[in-house]
């Protein structure tokens, strides 16, 4: 399905502004193709610079869709994420104004997680954090429930739910300290080095520029209903290969990340771009660059995409009979 789905992805953020080489645009059609119980969510790494804001934006252009971001701040606690008093409203209630405070909204001014969950009730909506890992630890829990309940609760104020299927949320990270692994488990992942010289001398020399898009960019709506055996057994082993490395390992894959790099693999082979496999599936098994390195002493992301591509190859039919699309035509809107 779909097969030209990648390249109108790189070819639509580069209308807006941002150079996406093949395999990143992989990994954010991916990103967009991917439809579940839990937030979408991506966490960009790499040194400053290196263009992970300008990418969440670019993408929310490329979509056509609100845009919301925060900065963490050394020291931010969960409680910064999620609310703030409103002084002008407290202080009108002390100065003995009756009608400054009726209900808890009038104390509380929404933080961004609550904004962006009830801005994702009334349509699509692309958020950004950057650098996280600048926030307490405590941070990591209170977006690990966001992203796996899809609400948050304000005190005062209650329940707030997002709608699953018009919110994406981007993460960036410069390493000042480790992320959770539950919360990297739930987070596509992606290292952003800087571009190469002619690319960059390129964005200098004005060569690329942000343009406007005739209309959003379309998402394939198929599910992956089941990964070909072939294909799981590919990554099993290589993911236990990984694993007998234990003791020198910051995180070992798990399982929900096997399953994630599975219906990578099988959405790739319906694009007919298993070029990108063995990356894709790379990044999903090692988490941080000190355990790639490690990986690749195993097995590198070339040797991954070869095997994965004769897996692929050899469960071809089995990978198109399986999945309906949902589209009409070829692809549908981001979000309802």
């Amino acid at each position: 399905m779909a097969k030209n789905f990648i390249s109108t992805v790189q070819s639509a953020l580069g209308s807006v502004g941002y150079v996406a080489s093949e395999k990143l645009a992989a990994q954010v059609s991916l990103l967009l193709a991917s439809d579940g119980e839990s937030v979408k969510a991506m966490l960009l790494d790499g040194p400053p610079g290196a263009g992970k804001t300008h990418l969440a934006k670019c993408t929310a252009r490329m979509l056509g869709v609100d845009y919301i971001y925060i900065q963490a701040h050394p020291g931010s606690v969960p409680e910064d994420f999620l609310y703030d008093a409103n002084i002008v409203q407290i202080l009108r209630a002390a100065a003995g104004d009756k009608t400054a405070v009726k209900t808890a909204e009038d104390v509380v001014e929404l933080g961004f997680l609550p904004q962006v969950f009830r801005a994702s009730q009334k349509g699509p909506v692309v958020a950004f954090v950057d650098e996280l890992d600048k926030a307490s630890p405590k941070t990591d829990s209170l977006f690990l429930s966001a992203l796996q309940e899809g609400e948050v609760i304000v005190k005062g104020i209650g329940r707030i739910e997002a709608n699953l299927k018009n919110l994406i949320l981007f993460f960036t990270k410069n390493d000042e300290r480790q992320i959770s692994e539950p919360l990297m488990r739930r987070c596509r992942r992606e290292y952003l080095g800087f571009p190469s010289a002619d690319l960059e001398l390129a964005i200098l020399t004005g060569k690329v520029r942000g343009g406007r898009l005739d209309k959003p960019v379309g998402i394939p709506s198929e599910v992956v209903d089941a990964v070909p055996d072939a294909i799981a057994r590919v990554l099993i082993t290589a993911a236990n290969q990984l694993r007998a490395k234990q003791e020198d390992l910051i995180k070992m894959p798990a399982t929900q990340e096997l399953q994630m790099a599975c219906e990578d693999v099988v959405r790739l082979a319906r694009w007919s771009a298993l070029g990108f496999a063995g990356e894709v599936a790379f990044g999903w098994l090692a988490a941080f660059q000190e355990d790639r390195e490690i990986f690749r002493q195993i097995m590198t992301p070339e040797k991954l995409g070869e095997l994965l591509t004769l897996a692929a190859k050899s469960s071809a039919t089995e990978i198109a009979q399986q999945g309906i699309s949902k589209a009409d035509g070829e692809f549908v809107k981001f979000g309802r």
